[in-house]
């Protein structure tokens, strides 16, 4: 009887630990990162290739929608939304560089638009103030460490539009919500592909 029981008890002793052995392990366990994009420059499997154009084109008619319902189609707003459709693509497909981060994206967008549609209201010859608007935006843009290059397109664009100064004032808040819905996209897309780590910083 005593060496029956002392059987039994190394069994619930080994069932015991074989259990809470297991928890740990649930516990500790880290999931295999995904990355639906690793390097935009080089070719990609078919059926990847399908969904990450898939998931890309459902973006790009997200913020095409957005355009139709505010019936943005004034000859000076339209131009300047151009730029968060590429930012969308581009920062998708490198979602892993510091450049693609939300925070610094929408500082750069902020400076471009500041920048470019306050020169471009300011009188005087187009090609001399657009080189300075860009040169401006370039400058704080590397300075601050938040190089976008779609957001020097906004500056850039918006000098050569000259707007007047009230169409100005709409088209900064403007710029910087489709800026920011592009962000959304993004973030978005990639949990549709199953990457849940964008993005790994905010700044």
């Amino acid at each position: 009887m005593g060496q029956l029981a002392a059987i039994k008890g190394c069994d619930i002793g080994w069932v015991v630990s074989t259990t809470m052995a297991r928890r740990r392990a649930r516990r500790s366990y880290v999931p295999p990162r995904v990355e639906p994009v690793q390097d935009p420059s080089e070719r990609i499997n078919r059926r990847r290739l399908f969904w990450l154009v898939a998931v890309e084109t459902l973006g790009i008619a997200l913020l095409l929608a957005a355009y139709s319902v505010l019936e943005v189609n004034s000859e000076f707003i339209a131009p300047l939304l151009i730029p968060p459709i590429v930012t969308f693509v581009l920062v998708f497909a490198t979602a892993r560089s510091r450049a693609s981060r939300p925070g610094r994206v929408l500082a750069s967008y902020a400076i471009a638009a500041v920048i470019g549609l306050g020169i471009a209201a300011i009188p005087g010859p187009t090609l001399p103030l657009t080189v300075v608007g860009a040169a401006l935006t370039l400058f704080l843009m590397h300075w601050l460490g938040v190089f976008h290059a779609p957001a020097v397109a906004v500056a850039i664009t918006a000098e050569v539009l000259d707007p007047e100064w009230g169409v100005a004032l709409v088209m900064v808040p403007v710029i910087m919500g489709f800026a920011l819905l592009a962000v959304i996209a993004v973030w978005i897309a990639h949990r549709l592909l199953g990457d849940a780590d964008y993005p790994e910083r905010w700044w």
